[in-house]
């Protein structure tokens, strides 16, 4: 009986771990290059590799709040690390969005996130 109970237990540990957890989601091929390629250039948003070092740095949430203080300790990250492209990349395009938002008088401010 125990031996019974053991190996039905194992069963079900073996089968629930077979499960995914993963779901997928079809997109339509525009709709994900216009978002791949999203940049404060084209748009009045941030690409998503910039939010994405803002986020590995904790300073997305911050950028809505102190746009400039975001911009400053990401320089200050930035500098005496000529590898971090991914952190220049994004200070280049947080600065370039901050400065076009702010270039706008009287035109309400886009968010930046």
């Amino acid at each position: 009986m125990i031996r019974r109970t053991r190996l039905f237990a194992a069963l079900l540990l073996l089968l629930g771990g077979c499960a995914a957890p993963l779901s997928v989601q079809q997109l339509d091929p525009r709709a994900a290059y216009r978002r791949l390629e999203r940049s404060a250039l084209a748009e009045k948003a941030l690409s998503e590799s910039t939010r994405t070092t803002l986020r590995r740095h904790g300073l997305l949430e911050g950028l809505r709040a102190s746009p400039g203080e975001t911009i400053a300790a990401l320089h200050a990250r930035v500098v005496g690390s000529p590898e971090a492209w991914s952190e220049l990349f994004a200070l280049a395009e947080t600065s370039y969005f901050l400065g076009r938002v702010t270039s706008r008088a009287g035109a309400p401010a886009a968010s930046p996130a």
